[in-house]
């Protein structure tokens, strides 16, 4: 009998690569997606080594990005941001009377000021899925697609208006 020449290390690791390609690749499950790393550069911060997958998809990851930040927050914030008495008094909270602020009842405004974010965050999420549903769909008539841009249009205005609350 004739002893087999046992397999080299290139056979195993093409062996690994096409036994990986069988199994389905979801590209919205994947985990542990790099999205680049943090620098601070003379005082400002900058994402370097930006993967190829993600910036080659902005529309998808900066839409998700923005969406789950938001959720994070409300679940970190402790204080109110300006856009609450502005939409509420059309006033800035420092210019509030002292009626005013004593009609605030503390954690009622709060839940209102983090219904406000979510509801920014939910804007973005709706518009995640009609831009899935555009590619899903093939909507080569745009008809999807321009949904798509009113609703993202109507979730970057709703995010300027509380975009510069978003520090505790």
């Amino acid at each position: 009998m004739r002893k087999r020449k046992p397999h080299s290390a290139l056979y195993w690791k093409l062996r690994r690569f096409f036994f990986s390609l069988r199994r389905p690749i979801d590209r919205f499950r994947a985990r542990h997606l790099s999205l680049g790393k943090q620098k601070w550069r003379d005082g400002k911060l900058y994402i370097e080594k930006i993967p190829p997958y993600i910036a080659s998809e902005a529309t998808i990851y900066l839409t998700a990005i923005i969406r789950d930040y938001l959720r994070a927050y409300t679940k970190i914030s402790y204080s109110i941001g300006n856009a609450y008495y502005l939409e509420k008094y059309h006033k800035n909270m420092w210019e509030l009377t002292e009626e005013e602020e004593a009609e605030e009842s503390g954690n009622e405004e709060f839940e209102h000021w983090m219904q406000m974010i979510n509801g920014v965050a939910d804007k973005f999420d709706e518009a995640a899925a009609l831009w899935e549903e555009g590619w899903e769909t093939h909507d080569f008539e745009r008809k999807v697609f321009d949904r798509h841009q009113e609703k993202i249009e109507e979730a970057f205005s709703a995010l300027a208006r509380i975009f510069q609350d978003l520090t505790d």
